[in-house]
């Protein structure tokens, strides 16, 4: 009635871990092939062993999914900016070792921004990440629904990153 299709859905990843079909025939439920994982609950992102394990992780729950023909997805947010090393971030290190056979990225170019990211070098080693961009506009990093990070438009202009989708979402 109101046109709106589910392009994904989010869960945890212990709930991929502990049953990929159960979730693989929820996502099919929906219309969608994409599950996005939303980030980790109280997880050490400035430990880079453990960053380093959640890419294991991410890798073998996309490959399960992916038996199922379900796309699995990593949602950021500010606390990837964390550095595990000089001049690296979890979040490079979850871009360098996920496997894009298994998983891709749901960039939230909000919180990059809010973590101090400057959108050019988000762009460096990835090639055909993003799957998805969430823009949304809140507080004072974000002006008429443009991130700071940049607009969707601009992720085209790079040539490595290709968006299939891509949404806004206003804060309350």
């Amino acid at each position: 009635e109101s046109g709106l299709k589910v392009i994904s859905i989010h869960c945890y990843l212990n709930t991929i871990e502990e049953n990929p079909k159960a979730m693989a025939e929820k996502a099919k439920s929906f219309g969608t092939d994409y599950v996005v994982i939303t980030g980790m609950y109280r997880f050490d992102y400035s430990d880079e062993a453990s960053v380093r394990n959640l890419a294991a992780r991410l890798n073998k729950a996309g490959a399960a999914l992916d038996k199922y023909g379900i796309h699995l997805l990593y949602h950021n947010h500010n606390c990837e900016l964390q550095k595990v090393a000089f001049g690296r971030t979890a979040y490079d290190i979850l871009v360098e070792e996920t496997d894009t056979s298994f998983l891709n990225f749901e960039l939230d170019t909000y919180w990059m921004a809010d973590g101090g990211a400057v959108h050019s070098s988000l762009y460096v080693g990835w090639t055909g990440l993003p799957l998805i961009a969430h823009r949304r506009s809140q507080g004072c990093r974000c002006r008429h629904g443009i991130s700071a990070v940049g607009s969707a438009h601009s992720f085209g202009r790079h040539g490595r990153l290709c968006l299939r989708r891509h949404f806004r979402r206003h804060a309350a």
